[in-house]
């Protein structure tokens, strides 16, 4: 059989499953303990919470894309250490054999990128696209993994590290995994947990204390107002009254962080630079631009978490953010996958076998309608095959129906094991919000009653109380108390 390439189907919602009419079976009036022997919600604790993210993360770790690299991602490498020495038209290298990490027996496994303020300049020639860490870059490196690349960098008489204080060195790197925050895992279906997710609540966090420090350094916490102007004229984006950054994090252009560095609280000054051709925003990006600048407060980022957390550092406290933020999202898939079905109500069984094949039509019509567009001709075996992996569809959907039920259902029973009610008003705020996230994601402009004619209003009552049962779960978790 040919085989052919089935594109990513984004359908409009209202293709697949306007058709469906309520469903007559009420999961809200049933004893679900008759229905799931669910699993021991007494066992979810924070340990849990934290294996099951970093299991997320290494079943999701990239070992053959083209990547750049975040705060917060974990990677695996081969690395050699050298000293440059000689003269600049005839270099010499002298490992630095306790630094050297280039065998398969000694490869460096868990490096934790951002973690250590000791090491910014060589987190910096990871992430960024430079030959000389010391020199600002506007250009993230991508790293091509298993492929090597180099750069060095010059340390003062004062570093930390004695084998690299006082000398210019070179880090040759070969990067074989890495484990993301969550940035590029998207890619494959699953919730977006980057840190992008969790800025508000660092930004919150630093805004319940006052400044601590007086200069500006790589690491801390600061609040800054900016305009940013092109030719005299500000631009959207370039503006914010009140911006909270850690310093050299790469949270705004790399040649700005740059700028605040040896600034003091109440300073007001200028920094150009060049926006980079890749900016969001086309009229400007490429161009020169100005920035005026106040710094309003400066922190010892991780001094302020000790302090006033259980966590020793920025670092850490992120972390168990991302973590809360996966548990809220997946400890009922968790669930799930750990409870059984007794038995199957039967006319909820039937109605989700009507979703699924509803849905199913709908896209093979579609992909088959896309070919023909084309002047393209394939078989419905060939396309059901290339979409679903198989030929018996019947099977597949049976599957797929009890999958959903199931997913329901525990939902149901987890409801009702934590003692908690989900109302009509409760579903008119969650409907409410659904569809506003839906319109400003896809730049539509659904109705309420247009999303519930297309997902069914009983089903989306069952996926809402989910989400419900996931936030309630991470509420009784004993978890490190986040101020």
């Amino acid at each position: 059989m040919r085989k052919i390439k089935i594109l990513a189907l984004v359908l409009g919602a209202l293709i697949t499953l306007s058709l469906l009419a309520g469903c007559s079976y009420n999961p809200a009036k049933e004893d679900m303990t008759e229905y799931v022997n669910l699993y021991d919600l007494d066992k979810i604790n924070y340990e849990l919470a934290e294996k099951l993210y970093n299991d997320y993360r290494t079943d999701n770790a990239l070992t053959t894309s083209s990547i750049q690299l975040s705060i917060g991602d974990v990677v695996d490498f081969y690395i050699t250490t050298e000293l440059v020495g000689g003269s600049e038209d005839n270099p010499t290298y002298t490992r630095v054999e306790n630094m050297c990490y280039d065998t398969d027996d000694t490869m460096y496994s868990g490096y934790r990128v951002g973690e250590s303020k000791t090491n910014y300049l060589f987190d910096f020639g990871l992430r960024w696209k430079v030959e000389n860490a010391n020199v600002v870059s506007q250009e993230h490196r991508s790293l091509t993994l298993g492929k090597s690349f180099s750069f060095t960098a010059e340390y003062d008489e004062d570093y930390d590290k004695v084998e690299l204080a006082g000398n210019k060195v070179r880090f040759t790197v070969l990067v074989t995994k890495v484990y993301p925050t969550g940035e590029y895992i998207s890619s494959s279906g699953s919730y977006d947990y980057n840190d992008g997710t969790i800025y508000s609540s660092i930004e919150s966090f630093f805004q319940n204390y006052q400044s601590n420090k007086d200069v500006v350094e790589i690491g801390d916490w600061v609040i800054i107002s900016f305009e940013g102007s092109v030719s005299g004229k500000t631009f959207d984006g370039g503006s914010d009254d009140n911006y909270g950054l850690q310093v050299g994090n790469g949270y705004l252009f790399n040649r700005f962080e740059n700028g605040l560095l040896g600034h003091k609280v109440g300073d007001e000054f200028v920094i150009g630079l060049t926006i980079p051709s890749s900016y969001s925003n086309e009229e400007v990006a490429g161009k020169d631009a100005e920035f005026n600048v106040k710094i309003k407060a400066i922190y010892d980022a991780d001094k302020t978490v000790k302090d006033n957390t259980v966590f020793d550092s920025l670092y850490d406290l992120k972390n168990s953010l991302r973590v809360k933020n996966y548990t809220r999202f997946e400890i009922m898939t968790y669930v799930t996958d750990n409870s059984t079905i007794k038995k199957y109500p039967e006319k909820m069984l039937t109605q989700y076998n009507k979703i699924c094949r509803e849905t199913i039509e709908a896209n093979i019509q579609y992909v088959e309608e896309y070919y023909k567009s084309y002047g393209m001709s394939y078989s419905r075996n060939e396309i059901i095959v290339s979409m679903y992996g198989t030929t018996d569809l019947d099977s597949y959907i049976d599957q797929q129906a009890k999958a959903e039920v199931k997913r329901i259902l525990t939902g149901y029973a987890v409801l009702q094991k934590l003692g908690l009610s989900y109302t009509d008003d409760d579903y008119k705020r969650d409907l409410t919000n659904q569809t506003i996230a839906m319109n400003y994601s896809s730049g539509t402009n659904y109705t309420e009653k247009d999303i519930e004619n297309t997902y069914n209003k009983d089903r989306l009552r069952g996926y809402f109380i989910i989400d419900v049962c996931g936030e309630a779960l991470w509420d009784n978790i004993d978890a490190p108390s986040i101020p």
